[in-house]
């Protein structure tokens, strides 16, 4: 009964992973049982098309899982890395500061510009402005780039928590204007980017000259 019913599921257009679920039959048994068994051209057609659709399926399947395996690796490094770094003191903070600053600090010699947008490197430069650059805090002056006219108050509000920088000393805003930009940028940058300014032509060439001294220091490293 079994091979007559197999049959018969072949020739309706079923599939061997169909049958085999159906009769509870291994599909080593159906090779053997179906293997003279003629299907139509468009019955095949079919089944070709299911397979294909089926394949398809399995194989997002298998990136998906791929792909929440490597997010849980990568979170396991970094984890594992994050408890690589102590306490931070006073010396680590000038040579972190220093090399943010050569990566994303200003080039004009008669001031000390930082420009980010990840609050918390701002948060980290502003400790390292106070405590190792000793900045009294009516220098500093605050200059945002945003893309949302509407979200002017909301961004001043946000940095200055941010900062601990005062409103008064928030500079007129840049807004961008570019839709291309607007549109590629607003949920990246909900509230812009920020430049922290201080009108200090001698701790703009401190930081140089500390920045000089970690590139010395480096070369001297042993290869």
């Amino acid at each position: 009964m079994s091979k007559s019913h197999a049959v018969e599921l072949r020739k309706s257009g079923k599939s061997y992973s169909e049958i085999s679920e159906i009769l509870k039959v291994p599909k080593s048994t159906l090779s053997y049982w179906l293997k003279n068994v003629k299907i139509s051209l468009a019955k095949r057609e079919i089944l070709l098309k299911r397979s294909r659709k089926a394949g398809f399926k399995a194989l997002l399947k298998r990136n998906k899982l791929q792909t929440k395996l490597a997010k849980e690796r990568a979170i396991k490094i970094k984890q594992a890395a994050s408890l690589e770094i102590n306490k931070i003191d006073k010396e680590n903070l000038k040579l972190i500061g220093s090399a943010l600053y050569l990566g994303e600090g200003g080039k004009t010699p008669n001031r000390v510009d930082f420009t980010n947008s990840n609050e918390k490197i701002i948060k980290l430069m502003m400790l390292f402005f106070r405590k190792i650059c000793k900045v009294p805090e009516e220098k500093f002056r605050v200059w945002i780039s945003l893309y949302d006219q509407s979200k002017i108050h909301e961004t001043k509000l946000f940095w200055s928590k941010v900062t601990k920088i005062r409103l008064e000393q928030f500079l007129k805003p840049n807004l961008t204007i570019s839709k291309y930009s607007k549109k590629r940028r607003k949920n990246k940058l909900p509230f812009g980017t920020i430049q922290v300014r201080i009108a200090d032509v001698k701790l703009f060439h401190t930081i140089q000259g500390w920045i000089q001294g970690i590139l010395r220091e480096f070369d001297n490293v042993p290869g």
